[in-house]
């Protein structure tokens, strides 16, 4: 029968007695994102049928009142495909919560997920798909969800549905993908949540928490304080950077409010961040995470504006090498540059790339700027060819401090980029500093005249030696 509905045009299809069949064919559709396209078409006609309301919300019912997983799957696409979908389910928002109820009963009961789940991939799939529709929700039908999470009338469905929630981004069975999905619907709820002057201190107890630095302060409950609370025991390994990555991504404003001490929540978040890099840890995943949340921290204050920054951290960042927060970050550069876990070196290049914006814009026309880089410049260019992490930091240096001045500092800095040259693992990382020597050349240089007389000044040599010496 499915065969045959698929072989039917749009117009047979609008026309057919059989319309809760084609409905279904439709949702079959919807999960493809090839098919997308069609569906909407295929969905903008169906939606004036009379009947149409009708069938859709029996199909529904029906499916929600079942605990088949595969489901998740196309209620996801609903969410995402369009206005008329997403009201569909709002109308049955009750019914699709008791589903999702009932399927993260199951995820937390060992004995009842064996018995459903033939294997773990199929038990992560599912739990990350869960913990996705109700991201989903709290995105698209956020005020509905709201109404009834803070509603001193409701039936307790939503805060026990909250309450598993949670219990699922912090425990560790669950996955790595499924907790930071958790994490970002968390800040996207606390971010939607109506203003309430206790927030900020909520949200501050439930990073103490996450953090393993706080615990539970029981909160005076106000009337419209947001009833979440963390679960006493926290397991998983990357819920407190789940949250504080979807904080900075997701929830950025929440980040300038200021709680009862008076510290604003990104001052916390920062500290926190800071100094779980510095930590020693095996887990990759967990160093992967905690340098990303880094690298987020520096997007931020660009983004925000680094006066603006400033006055929430109540001191200048990285104004000079005497400064904490440079002390910090640049003791991390060092040590994990050239670090073996995949992605941590280009997010530490990233983050130092960002330590030299945020201090140009600190420093502007100050005498500080160049003090600063110039003692940063000597260090790096003291360092042996052989080092990798050199070569790293020099190319993200370099239009920051000028060809002119690293060529006066390390006459022979040619030569050895010619050394490197001929190694298995640096060609890659010098032609990236020799690129940026010539980007360099070309923006300082006003016409194309000066800049060859430029290069000839100073790549010319490099390539001379190159071709004279035997060894190289």
């Amino acid at each position: 029968m499915v065969d045959q509905i698929k072989q039917l045009t749009l117009e047979e299809v609008l026309h057919s007695t059989t319309t809760t069949e084609h409905w279904e064919e439709f949702l079959l559709n919807v999960n493809d994102n090839k098919k997308r396209k069609n569906a909407l078409k295929m969905l903008d006609k169906l939606d004036s049928c009379k009947d149409f309301e009708r069938i859709s919300e029996e199909w529904l019912c029906n499916v929600l009142s079942t605990h088949d997983y595969t489901l998740l799957k196309t209620i996801s696409s609903l969410l995402e495909l369009c206005n008329i979908t997403r009201e569909l389910l709002q109308r049955n928002i009750k019914p699709l919560f008791s589903y999702l109820d009932g399927l993260l009963t199951i995820l937390l009961d060992e004995e009842q997920s064996r018995l459903m789940f033939n294997d773990f991939v199929t038990f992560n799939n599912v739990s990350t798909l869960c913990v996705k529709v109700l991201l989903q929700i709290i995105q698209y039908l956020c005020q509905s969800f709201l109404h009834q999470l803070s509603s001193s009338s409701s039936d307790g469905d939503y805060k026990e549905l909250m309450r598993k929630f949670l219990l699922v981004f912090t425990s560790k069975i669950f996955s790595k993908d499924c907790c930071l999905l958790g994490g970002t619907a968390l800040a996207l709820l606390y971010n939607q949540w109506p203003y309430d002057e206790h927030l900020a201190d909520h949200i501050e107890e439930q990073i103490n928490i996450l953090f393993g630095i706080g615990c539970q302060a029981n909160l005076k409950e106000q009337t419209n304080l947001i009833p979440v609370q963390l679960p006493s025991h926290i397991s998983s390994p990357y819920s407190h950077l789940a949250f504080a990555i979807g904080l900075l991504n997701s929830a950025p404003l929440l980040l300038f409010k200021q709680t009862s001490m008076k510290r604003y929540l990104f001052h916390i978040l920062f500290d926190y961040i800071i100094a779980q890099c510095s930590m020693a840890t095996t887990d990759a995943a967990v160093k992967y995470l905690s340098f990303q949340a880094l690298t987020y921290c520096m997007d931020f204050i660009l983004l925000t504006g680094v006066d603006k920054v400033s006055l929430l951290l109540g001191t200048q960042l990285f104004v000079d090498d005497t400064s904490k927060y440079t002390n910090q970050i640049m003791q991390l550069v060092y040590k994990h540059v050239e670090d073996l876990v995949s992605g941590i070196p280009g997010f530490v290049k990233k983050t130092f790339n960002n330590l030299l914006k945020i201090h140009s814009s600190e420093t502007s026309g100050v005498s500080q700027k160049r003090e600063f880089l110039l003692t940063l410049s000597e260090k790096i260019l003291e360092q042996s060819w052989q080092v990798k992490g050199k070569w790293i930091l020099l190319s993200q240096l370099l239009s920051f401090v000028g060809y002119e001045k690293v060529f006066l500092m390390k006459p022979n800095l040619g030569y050895e980029m010619m050394q490197a040259m001929n190694t298995c693992g640096l060609p890659s990382i010098v032609n990236d500093v020799y690129k940026n020597i010539l980007l360099n050349i070309r923006s300082r240089c006003v016409s194309d005249e000066d800049a060859i007389k430029e290069y000839l000044r100073y790549c010319a040599p490099i390539i001379k030696q190159s071709l004279c010496n035997s060894k190289l």
